[in-house]
């Protein structure tokens, strides 16, 4: 009889822990979580984060394009002010004021080249070559 007791006061013990974390869960906790929806619960909550967490990456990746996007177009643009220069400077080699201009704005490009390699903000980046490429034109004409 006595036995019966221990066996019986175990059990109810062991029930009585309370665990939800399937890791730790004793067998009686593990019936007790399931019967109440409480792992249920916990799987619907571990899907909602990983729903949140694709839904983060999805957009992250999307960043990730555009600023990719924007740096081919500031190596293109680069490429462009490079070739700007360079007829900019052949036309005006007779023309020392001019070239110390176009001199400059061939340290300005370089520099912002330099900025674009660094990871600089490729926005920022975007506007000096448009400043630079203006000033090129300006020169030009």
């Amino acid at each position: 009889m006595r036995s019966i007791f221990v066996v019986t006061a175990t059990i109810l013990l062991s029930a009585c822990t309370g665990s939800t974390d399937p890791k730790t869960a004793t067998f009686f906790d593990n019936l007790g979580n399931l019967s109440s929806g409480e792992y249920d619960r916990q799987i619907a909550d571990k899907q909602a984060e990983a729903a949140g967490l694709q839904q983060e990456s999805a957009a992250r990746q999307q960043q990730v394009a555009a600023l990719e996007q924007q740096r081919a177009r500031n190596a293109s643009a680069i490429s462009g002010a490079r070739r700007d220069l360079a007829s900019a400077k052949a036309a005006a080699a007779n023309d020392p004021g001019q070239l110390a201009q176009l001199d400059q704005l061939t340290v300005q490009l370089n520099s912002a080249e330099a900025a674009e390699r660094r990871g600089a903000d490729p926005a920022a980046t975007r506007s000096e070559l448009k400043r630079i490429q203006d000033a090129i034109r300006a020169i030009s004409s």
